[in-house]
């Protein structure tokens, strides 16, 4: 019996992602094709492929720009249709709406007959357009879709507040901010320790990793380190973005 053929398209390949994909091409008993429009964004710095990558992996190139006003890439790939074809995928997995080539595979998956799931992480806080236009084009994409998977509860809240059908849905958890939040102190431990900071010495080390920009808001860390004792702290800011001159 032939395999069946998972195909899966994302904008890049984030870092986090490659030790899901590896984990899932090993258990499954489907062949698993990630393609990736592009190696990386300008809102983003570091390499994603410094660890193994164990799992069909094709990455396209062609024109890419990115909108620091909406904070938002795009990636113009018009090969995408001819590409996805060549495997032949029983199942084509997308991860949202705001490309050309996304647009380009919902076509394609309709034409081909090709069922199509949706995997939405973003939420009301981190979309970056919001309004009626923005919310119709979102509904009558997603309304395509034979699945909807969403990662954390705010992603479905959003896709139920633009009127798609709940049914449809299949939450899961945000795995990245579950994690996140069992690494975090409870937050009475946490206030006892920083009110316990001495006076004559460093002692609390704060990392802030990720892009300057308005929405991760590294202006309001700023403003509250300044409150803290001079010589009691060490921050460090790793990231890049178009603030990064402003804060500086």
């Amino acid at each position: 019996m032939n395999k069946s053929t998972v195909v899966i398209v994302v904008g890049i390949l984030a870092p986090y992602r490659i030790p899901f994909y590896n984990e899932v091409a090993a258990r499954s008993n489907s062949r698993i094709v990630v393609i990736s429009l592009a190696d990386t964004e300008p809102n983003r710095d570091g390499d994603s492929f410094n660890q193994p990558v164990k799992f069909e992996w094709i990455r396209l190139s062609g024109y890419s720009g990115y909108s620091w006003k909406f904070e938002i890439p795009f990636h113009l790939r018009l090969s995408i249709g001819r590409v996805v074809s060549r495997f032949k995928p029983d199942v084509l997995v997308l991860p949202g709406w705001d490309q050309l080539s996304y647009w380009q595979l919902l076509l394609w998956a309709k034409l081909h007959r090709t069922r199509l799931v949706l995997q939405i992480e973003s939420h009301a806080g981190s979309s970056r357009i919001n309004n009626g236009v923005a919310n119709k084009i979102r509904q009558f994409f997603v309304r395509r879709a034979n699945r909807v998977v969403t990662f954390g509860s705010a992603a479905t809240e959003l896709l139920l507040n633009t009127g798609v059908d709940g049914t449809n849905i299949y939450p899961t958890i945000n795995a990245v901010a579950a994690a996140q939040k069992q690494q975090m102190p409870n937050r009475d431990n946490a206030a006892a320790r920083a009110s316990t900071i001495p006076s004559n010495g460093m002692s609390l080390k704060i990392l802030f990793v990720g892009q300057l920009i308005a929405r991760k808001n590294a202006s309001l860390l700023l403003n509250a380190v300044a409150l803290l004792e001079p010589g009691t702290y060490k921050l460090q800011i790793a990231g890049t973005g178009i603030q990064r001159d402003e804060l500086e």
